[in-house]
């Protein structure tokens, strides 16, 4: 559910600017006096070995359970790999 912002749509492309997407979690953590909603992050990871990558947060999603329901929230960012200009490599 986007509590602030908007999600990744198709005009994220790897022609324009690279965005991302941050549960509430990171917001708290990270924007702990503000929104978090047009703030600018550095990936290195998204760069593949150049300088760190600029992402701006474009939503803010409710956090989800992942493996305790007594667990508390992890802090995430989720991006759409057609989002950035640089290769993007994953790994599972």
């Amino acid at each position: 559910m986007v509590r602030a912002g908007r999600t990744i749509n198709e005009r994220d492309t790897a022609g324009g600017e690279a965005v991302v997407v941050a549960n509430q979690a990171f917001g708290q953590k990270f924007f702990p006096n503000g929104n978090a909603v047009g703030s600018v992050i550095y990936n290195s990871m998204a760069s593949t070995g150049k300088p760190p990558a600029p992402l701006t947060i474009v939503g803010v999603v409710a956090n989800a359970v992942d493996q305790s329901l007594r667990a508390n929230a992890v802090p995430l960012s989720i991006n759409h790999c057609r989002s950035f200009r640089y290769r993007c490599r994953w790994s599972i």
